[in-house]
């Protein structure tokens, strides 16, 4: 009799363990040959993932109604304003005009008194110095100012050129140099092309005539073209000075 109940005790421990050991599998998926991991007794809930995907959906929706409300915003602000694009260029000028002015030389004389203005105070940014300027240039271009306007903003270009670097002792950066060397063949090529146009250091501002070419004098705009290439000259000297002569920067300068 015990041998009996031994022997049906024992399969029904084996039985019980089968089961058990054959549900708990079947509830945690694990597969043929695999490996138990704590990832499969966590449980995932769709419903919290579902809401994290609206979630930002709402979100992005959110940040662009605000983008745009933004950019409707600036819109208004510029709206007394007119920025004034060049011909040469697709981007935009940084000069600004009021809305519905009339561009000629006496505004852009004034213009470029404010931009020449701002230099060497404390703040200016050199390179927004040279930028201002260069797109003045272009407007007053665009409007067909003649080629007297032109080279007066061309001297302050190259002026501007010379200032950026603010310690004397050091030589130009090569690439400035190279601006403003092509800004010198510029202006040499403006005077070969118009004989009638007179540049001096001796002409006063009231002086100019930058409108009338057929004038009494014809053109004539303050400024040296003899001083500016010897200050040209005297800076490639010195950027040859600031490297080894033995060396191939030398011999690319």
């Amino acid at each position: 009799m015990d041998r009996w109940r031994d022997s049906d005790s024992d399969d029904y421990d084996s039985d019980y363990i089968a089961e058990s050991s054959s549900g708990s599998d079947s509830e945690l998926d694990i597969p043929q040959g695999g490996k138990v991991t704590a990832s499969m007794f966590l449980k995932r809930d769709k419903n919290e993932d579902e809401e994290k995907i609206k979630e930002k959906k709402l979100n992005k929706k959110k940040q662009a109604k605000q983008k745009m409300k933004e950019d409707v915003e600036e819109e208004d602000e510029g709206a007394g304003w007119e920025e004034v694009k060049s011909s040469h260029s697709t981007e935009k000028t940084r000069v600004v005009f009021p809305k519905d002015t009339e561009i000629n030389i006496p505004v852009i004389l004034k213009k470029l008194h404010e931009i020449l203005g701002a230099r060497g105070k404390k703040g200016t940014d050199r390179t927004d110095q040279i930028e201002y300027l260069k797109d003045l240039r272009k407007i007053s271009e665009k409007h067909n100012l003649g080629p007297a306007m032109s080279v007066k903003i061309m001297f302050n270009i190259i002026a501007s050129i010379f200032d950026y670097n603010p310690n004397v002792a050091t030589c130009m950066k090569p690439e400035m140099w190279k601006s403003c060397l092509d800004y010198v063949d510029e202006l040499l090529t403006i005077l070969n092309d118009n004989p009638t146009m007179t540049v001096g250091e001796n002409i006063a501002e009231d002086a100019e005539n930058l409108e009338n070419a057929e004038g009494e004098g014809g053109y004539r705009i303050r400024g040296c073209i003899l001083i500016t290439i010897e200050r040209a000259d005297d800076e490639f000297t010195k950027m040859l000075q600031g490297c080894d002569c033995h060396s191939t920067e030398y011999v690319d300068r």
